[in-house]
């Protein structure tokens, strides 16, 4: 530890090779959770009234992805809903596996990415 009275050539740097017990700092009862490849992902939660929403402000012509989220963000707000950007974008890349949008580019690109609803023309 530093001690006011110490010059720079005495202090000592922290010995990086003592143990810890990192089991001191888990309670009582608890195993650690360990992933792996064939843990299975949860499904995205389906939440209609967002994708209402979402649909709602998706045009026939090509809108960045960018544009869509704020659109439904503002759209949601009126309306009541919780959500985050992050969780709209999660529906819009549901909504897209489920081909109900149609998306030129990757998805997960919100500034470059173009989206519009599917079928359109």
């Amino acid at each position: 530890m530093y001690d006011e009275n110490q010059t720079f050539a005495q202090l000592q740097p922290p010995d990086y090779n003592t143990h810890h017990d990192h089991n001191e700092f888990r309670p009582a009862g608890k195993r650690p959770v360990v992933l792996t490849a064939s843990t299975p992902v949860p499904a995205r939660a389906a939440h209609p009234r967002l994708d209402a929403v979402i649909l709602s402000c998706a045009d026939a012509e090509w809108r960045k992805v960018a544009m869509l989220i704020a659109r439904t963000t503002d759209a949601a707000r009126e309306q009541s809903i919780d959500a985050t950007t992050q969780s709209i974008a999660e529906r819009i890349y549901a909504l897209t596996d489920a081909h109900r949008l149609e998306v030129k580019g990757n998805v997960r690109r919100w500034r470059t990415t173009e989206i519009r609803l599917a079928g359109a023309a």
